[in-house]
């Protein structure tokens, strides 16, 4: 049963959050164990080296940043809170690393980046 909620949780079917109730242990208990089950070869190891939810989020931010070049991460994580749809709970220090892994940690990154989009450049 708890392999086959942790690969429900793989698939984003169900949030870790939710996960951890389910079972009925604290979210980091169940990362943990599925550290410890990926170690043992049970589960297959995440393809691209994320945590569970760090690849929508990484998405989610990436893209208003673009939409909005001239924000910085604390108003971007502000924003993203406010999204009409739940919007997405993100802290402005992890949108400040996720923008500087992907080489947009300033205006000008994010702007030259749609230009080049574009065809302009």
């Amino acid at each position: 049963m708890l392999v086959d909620v942790l690969r429900r949780v793989d698939r984003q079917e169900l949030t870790a959050d939710a996960a951890a109730r389910l079972v009925g242990c604290h979210p980091a208990h169940l990362h943990r164990i599925r550290a410890r089950l990926t170690e043992a070869g049970v589960l297959d190891p995440r393809p691209d080296g994320r945590r569970w939810r760090a690849a929508t989020r990484s998405d989610t931010v990436i893209r208003y940043a673009l939409a909005h070049p001239e924000l910085g991460p604390k108003s971007i994580a502000r924003r993203l809170r406010q999204l009409p749809d739940g919007g997405c709970r993100v802290s402005h220090g992890t949108v400040s690393n996720i923008l500087r892994a992907a080489g947009l940690n300033t205006v000008a990154a994010r702007r030259s980046r749609l230009v080049r989009s574009a065809g302009v450049a």
